[in-house]
């Protein structure tokens, strides 16, 4: 046993004042004459024996009482096992992700928990130690040393944020801090969850071996969680249309079905569609909901789902943008209208230009949506190079072959396939195609075997594609993408096929220009993915963007690139919701923000695992968590000790009261 102040054991001298009041005791005897001498003897004795008895009682309860206060004073425990809780500079780094909204088993969020911790742990503290307090956000406050009071009101500004840290990102932010700050040695703090997801290779985590680390893991009581995994539109919508169909993918983490789980969708604040589906365990399911295009503007849409006790992904952001004509490129070698013209000559939907390959101004190919290269037999290399760089800007091709095609031509367009020149003695009936593919939605209104389609030849073959949309009936394609290339393998002429006759042509030309274009733009952002592009419809002289929020205005870092504007968003300012986009005070665009999925995943590293992976490294601790009172406890009785000074006061007490008890009671 040892003291934490053990000068004052020198009051245990304190113990003789008892004693020499016992052994000289002052007080005058008075004598009393008695007639019966034989009488007064026996009293003489009888009180003589209990004054005796009853006085050593007092005595000692007396310096049992001294003898405990003293010691209660000089604060005596046990010592701990291990070296700890001696650094003036420690460091504390608090993960504020929205994975700690979680509960823990002591039924409040783990960030609440966590916050609690840090408390506790700049209390245990001398008063003259400095703190280097961190979170997600990488906040100014957390380049300089601060006090403990100083801690303890920035913990009450601490919110639950979407920026996502892996650990040894968290540690080699530290470590440079420290190493700019002079600071050799440190006691370092990482309260966390450690959720698998986030938190990066545990290997990985901490490389120094000059700071002391404690690693301290808030365990979430239920990992089980359902979140949105994607969102996206089957098509984009077009000019035209009144309804949009989207998709849902949910994932379901939890080890039982969640059945029937209600789904309600928002139209700018307006309920617009429900449904319901059933999630198998450990796996996923998709569903789908239409929603009105709007006329003009961005609609601001949610989709709302109730999953309890993790409610913290329960809504999901997004956004719809009305249609817009898509606008069509057609390169050909005939001057003669053809069936591409006609078949997009609906001005309402379509905005087409249509060139010969000697008279093209490949300047068009940075305003366009789809390109169509029809019966072209040669692209001279130019061509082929303003293609790379149409389609490294997101462009998509159909590729018409013409009837003497030069394969070697066409073959740096088309990855991954090998062209070769076809038997044009070849002709056959094509399948009907795959009516499940969302490609073909409502483009067939019957499922009939018979159903009659159309005949084509071939002058171009690339060999045996599975996932070919079209196929001819002994099951070598019709029309294929590769890379950002579709294509067919027959001109579109009545030499070689009926193709552009047929009622099929126009619903697969429209969704082949549907699939090249973004007119549904990006439906949201992830949170932790804060580089954004837009491309508004003009760009004002000087203009600057802003992001505005119910009252909150963000200036984010932005530059001009030609006709786009990208935008870095800065994250742990950003939170999931709407943000309006303005121009020059003017609005151009909503954008929607969701919490990163992998948040959604709950699994967290457990205690045991971290006590394997770093059992060999003697600098890292793992210490077990709780309340800030069990958590102190833990750290007391580690690196302090048992201190047993409560005991002793009570101790001094206990006796006091049974000094008191003696002098009352017995006479």
């Amino acid at each position: 046993m040892s003291f934490v102040n053990p000068a004052f054991l020198f009051g245990l001298l304190a113990l003789s004042i008892p004693i020499i009041i016992h052994l000289f005791n002052f007080r005058r005897v008075k004598k009393v004459y008695f007639s019966n001498t034989r009488l007064l003897k026996n009293v003489q004795q009888t009180t003589t024996s209990k004054l005796r008895l009853r006085h050593l009682l007092i005595l000692l309860s007396r310096l049992l009482f001294v003898f405990f206060l003293v010691i209660a004073f000089a604060q005596p425990f046990i010592p701990g096992t291990e070296e700890g809780l001696k650094s003036e500079n420690v460091v504390v780094y608090l993960d504020n992700s929205m994975s700690m909204s979680n509960e823990t088993e002591m039924e409040i969020q783990a960030l609440d928990q966590g916050i609690d911790m840090v408390n506790s742990l700049v209390g245990l503290y001398p008063e003259g130690t400095r703190f280097l307090f961190l979170t997600n956000d990488f906040g100014p406050s957390s380049n300089a040393f601060k006090g403990g009071r100083e801690v303890t009101e920035l913990t009450t500004e601490t919110r639950a944020t979407g920026v996502i840290r892996s650990v040894e990102e968290v540690t080699q932010r530290i470590q440079r801090t420290l190493s700019a700050l002079g600071s050799e040695s440190s006691e370092i703090y990482l309260i966390s969850d450690f959720q698998m997801t986030t938190s990066g290779d545990p290997q990985l985590w901490i490389s120094d071996t000059l700071h002391a680390w404690h690693l301290v893991p808030v365990t979430a009581a239920v990992q089980a969680n359902v979140y949105i995994d994607t969102l996206f539109l089957e098509a984009p919508p077009v000019a035209g249309a009144a309804m949009v169909s989207v998709v849902a993918v949910l994932a379901n983490t939890g080890p039982r079905e969640v059945q029937d789980l209600l789904l309600q969708v928002y139209v700018d604040d307006t309920q617009s569609a429900t449904t319901s589906v059933s999630i198998p365990a450990q796996g996923t399911a998709r569903v789908n909901f239409d929603l009105p295009v709007p006329t003009s503007g961005l609609a601001a849409c949610r989709l709302v789902f109730e999953d309890f006790p993790v409610t913290f992904d329960n809504e999901f952001y997004f956004v719809v943008q009305p249609g817009k004509k898509l606008s069509i490129l057609e390169i050909k070698n005939d001057p003669r209208p053809t069936p591409v013209e006609r078949v997009y000559g609906n001005r309402e939907l379509f905005t087409i230009e249509s060139f010969m390959q000697s008279n093209l101004d490949y300047g068009v190919l940075d305003r366009v949506d789809f390109v169509i290269i029809n019966g072209i037999n040669e692209l001279d290399r130019s061509m082929t190079l303003a293609l790379q760089n149409y389609f490294d800007r997101g462009g998509e091709v159909l590729l018409i072959p013409g009837p003497n095609p030069r394969i070697e031509s066409y073959q740096p367009l088309i990855s991954g396939r090998w062209l070769e020149r076809a038997d044009t003695a070849y002709r056959a009936s094509l399948a009907l195609p795959d009516l499940e593919n969302p490609f073909f939605e409502s483009v067939f209104e019957s499922e009939a075997k018979d159903f009659n389609m159309p005949v084509a030849g071939r002058s171009v073959y690339w060999g045996a594609d599975r996932t070919a949309l079209l196929k001819y009936r002994d099951g070598s394609p019709f029309l294929s993408k590769s890379g950002r290339v579709w294509h067919i393998p027959v001109p579109l002429n009545d030499a070689w096929t009926n193709f552009h006759r047929h009622a099929v042509f126009v619903p697969v030309m429209y969704r082949l220009a549907a699939s090249g274009s973004d007119l549904g733009g990006a439906l949201y952002h992830s949170l932790d993915h804060p580089v954004i592009v837009l491309q508004p419809d003009s760009l004002m002289p000087n203009p600057r963007f802003k992001l505005i929020r119910e009252g909150e205005e963000l200036i984010p870092d932005q530059r001009v690139i030609g006709r786009e504007v990208v935008i870095e968003v800065p994250r742990f300012t950003t939170g999931n919701g709407f943000y309006t986009v303005l121009q020059n005070e003017v609005e151009e665009a909503i954008l929607a923000f969701n919490i990163p999925k992998r948040e959604s995943i709950l699994e967290t590293y457990e205690l045991q695992a971290l006590e394997a992976v770093f059992k060999e490294m003697n600098q890292v601790k793992i210490l077990a968590s709780g309340s800030g009172d069990e958590f102190v406890k833990s750290l007391e009785s580690r690196y302090v000790g048992q201190p047993l000074w409560k005991i002793a006061l009570v101790l001094a007490l206990l006796f006091l009261l049974v000094e008191v008890l003696l002098i009352r009671f017995l006479k």
